[in-house]
This record gives structure tokens, C-alpha cells and sequence, in this order.
């Protein structure tokens, strides 16, 4: 699940924070989701880069064919560069220096187009020098990888291309019409890198609170919005989880089923609010009986509840059972109705078995069975399946 709360989405939504970098724990929720789609953008763009960038030869070969070997030396060796930053990307966790390598490339390539072009005296050499231009045009473009990237290339192809401008004495015409087109290549395609990062990064937000409202929304269907307890659709999908595991596994499982001792005459006495309020007592003390272990508390339906209890032989549950049981009744809800006792109290049925072998619908046919005998012994009391009970006795 993301780190990011609903209430942080939409306030990124509503005051427009997605246009270059987000708040800490959204940034890294954006980089985790993107980090796959930015290696498989790197790795699809290596043949067609590499192709790209190769065929710019052929403006060698027409143009400056004195040049045309250390020119392929160049372009081998660039190559070469290539094949490694995207094999080393792959491999490279943190995505700020994912970008910064893949930012070497274009500055490689414009750094050989310069050493070409200054080595070369003739007039229409002047011509070739303006293949560095489409190198900042070509990876702004495709290589969509933040406007940050964007900018460090556009600024770094800059300068490394008027610094070999003024070394080569290249005349004033050339330089300003050169950077001029430099300037304006490089302004342009981060605007539009940064369009299109702003754009990924809305929709990254818009998919984000889909997620964590469809999130929501199933939680707070396996929940009981009076006692805040899980709901039987939640002890389906806990079962079925537990019983996979126990698959590979297998592992004692008991079910405890309780019901409110006489809460019809309870509801009857001091009324449906107040019958809402003993629920919501006894479903704390379900919580609290479960925390800090593997086990769930279920409200079951009506006055009844379940705890599913996972690695729990039969001692094992009756003594949560009774643990349970003995904190209803000494809370003290007043109850007259419940004679003798006076009080709310409740009655528990226990049963147990090995998952997988046994079958959640086994085990709460025995706690079901159990819960029957504990009521018409008396009420208050816990009951295992009879033939627990046998053992223990």
C-alpha cells in the first residue's frame, strides 16, 4: 500500500503540487510506481538510440570525410557508453542516479559532435556543429525522465556546446545563431518534458485515490460499523488465507463463538441504545482479548460473536474463552433481567481442529454445538464439543 493518506492526494490534486516534485512521502510513492516503467523506457530506447545516433555518420561522410575515422572511433566509444549506462540502469535502485547516468548520454554525444567540429577548419563544418541541437531535441523528447533531467541537459548540452563554439574561434554569426537554436531547442523541449511530467504525474495522483478509496471502501465493508469489529465477509477471506498457509503448514485452529446471555430481555429493559452500547462493551473486550495476536474478533450477527483463533488447541481456547467469559461479567453492565447473576454475562462455545483438515464450517457446527450445551447448562459458562469435554474430564 502507498505511504500516502487520501487527505495528502487530494490536497496535492486541489492546490496543483504535481507540477515538478511532490511533498516526501508522495515523491516516493511516484518514484516506486514509476521506477519499472523508466527501466523498460531506458532498455526499449537503447536500439533506437543507438541507431539514431549512428546514423548521424552519414552527415560525416558527406560532409567532413577527412574526419570520418575519429569520428566512428567516437561514435564506437559512445556506443559503448550507451550499452553500459543502460545495462548499469537496470540494476541502479535510487532513481536520482538512474537519471544522472542516463543524462551522460546525451552530453556524450554532443561532446564528440564538438570535437568533430572543432578539428575541422572548412566552412561547411560550421553546418555539422547544429547535429548537437538535435541531440538535446531527441532526449528531451523521448527519454521522458523528469524536467529536472530535462533541464540538467538542456543547461549541460549548453554549455559544453559554446565552450567548443568560442575554443574552435568559430565567427560571432555562427556562435549567436548557434546558441540562439540551442536556447531555444532546449527551452522548448523541457517545457514540454515538464508538460508531460505533469501530466504522468496527475494521472500517477488520479490512479493513486482510485486505489485508496476502492481500499476504503473494502475495508469498510469487512468491518461492523456499531462495534467496529471485522464482519463474517472478513473471516471468509482471513479463513481462506489461513488455510492456504496451513496447506505447507498445518496448524491447530479454534473458533469461539459467543452470545449475550438473555440480550432480547436486555434490549427489552433498558432499550435499543442501550443494547447498542453493551454490544459495543463486549466488542472491546473481543479486541482487546485478540490484540497483539494472530487471532481476529468477529461480529458474527445480532448478539453473537466469533473469534477465529489460529494456532489454538482446545486448552488454548477455553482459556481465551473463559479469559473472555470472566471480563464480561466483571464489567458489571446491570442487567436484572439476567438472574442470577444480575449482571450482562455471556456463553461460549469452543470448537477445535487441524487446518486444513478440518473446515472453518466444522469448526463453528462444533463451537455452534458447544454454545447450545453451555445455554442449556445454565448460561455463563464455557462448553467444548462434547468429545473435548469427554477428554478433559
Amino acid at each position: 500500500m502507498p505511504q500516502s493518506s487520501l487527505a495528502e492526494i487530494e490536497d496535492a490534486i486541489a492546490k496543483r503540487r504535481y507540477l515538478d516534485r511532490f511533498l516526501p512521502a508522495l515523491e516516493a510513492d511516484f518514484e516506486a510506481r514509476t521506477a519499472n516503467y523508466e527501466r523498460r523506457l531506458v532498455r526499449l530506447s537503447l536500439w533506437p538510440t543507438i541507431v539514431t545516433y549512428n546514423a548521424f555518420l552519414a552527415m560525416d561522410m558527406v560532409l567532413l570525410p577527412q574526419t570520418l575515422v575519429p569520428a566512428v572511433i567516437l561514435h564506437v566509444l559512445v556506443t559503448l557508453l550507451v550499452v553500459a549506462v543502460t545495462a548499469i540502469y537496470q540494476r541502479t535502485s535510487a532513481a536520482r542516479n538512474r537519471r544522472w547516468m542516463v543524462a551522460a548520454i546525451p552530453l556524450a554525444m554532443i561532446t564528440q559532435i564538438m570535437i568533430i567540429y572543432q578539428m575541422n577548419k572548412t566552412d561547411i563544418s560550421h553546418h555539422y556543429q547544429y547535429l548537437a541541437i538535435m541531440v538535446v531535441v531527441y532526449s528531451n523528447i523521448t527519454q521522458r525522465l523528469g524536467s529536472d533531467f530535462s533541464r540538467f541537459v538542456s543547461v549541460g548540452g549548453a554549455t559544453i556546446y559554446l565552450a567548443f563554439l568560442l575554443a574552435a574561434d568559430t565567427p560571432v554569426e555562427i556562435v549567436m545563431l548557434g546558441c540562439a537554436m540551442m536556447g531555444a531547442a532546449g527551452y522548448l523541449t523541457t517545457v514540454a518534458n515538464m508538460r508531460m511530467q505533469s501530466d504522468a504525474r496527475f494521472a500517477f495522483l488520479q490512479r493513486l485515490r482510485e486505489e485508496l478509496m476502492r481500499h476504503a471502501a473494502e475495508q469498510q465493508s469487512m468491518h461492523d460499523p456499531l462495534t467496529k469489529l471485522q464482519n463474517r465477509r472478513f473471516l471468509q477471506v482471513e479463513a481462506q488465507r489461513l488455510w492456504h498457509a496451513s496447506t505447507e503448514a498445518p496448524c491447530a485452529v479454534a473458533v469461539l463463538l459467543l452470545d449475550i446471555d438473555n440480550f432480547k430481555l436486555f434490549n427489552d429493559t433498558y432499550g435499543h441504545a442501550s443494547g447498542d452500547t453493551c454490544l459495543q462493551h463486549v466488542a472491546r473486550i473481543l479486541a482487546e482479548a485478540v490484540a497483539d495476536t494472530q487471532h481476529v474478533a468477529i461480529r458474527f450477527g445480532g448478539e453473537e460473536f466469533l473469534i477465529l483463533a489460529a494456532g489454538a488447541d482446545a486448552d488454548a481456547g477455553w482459556d481465551l474463552a473463559e479469559r473472555v467469559r470472566l471480563r464480561i461479567e466483571a464489567t458489571g453492565i446491570r442487567h436484572a433481567a439476567n438472574l442470577p447473576a444480575g449482571v450482562v454475562t455471556a456463553s461460549l462455545g469452543v470448537g477445535t481442529g487441524m487446518a486444513p483438515a478440518v473446515r472453518l464450517e466444522d469448526l463453528i457446527a462444533q463451537a455452534d454445538a458447544a454454545l447450545y450445551d453451555a445455554k442449556r447448562a445454565g448460561r455463563n459458562r464455557t462448553c467444548l464439543p462434547r468429545h473435548e469435554a469427554r477428554l478433559r474430564a
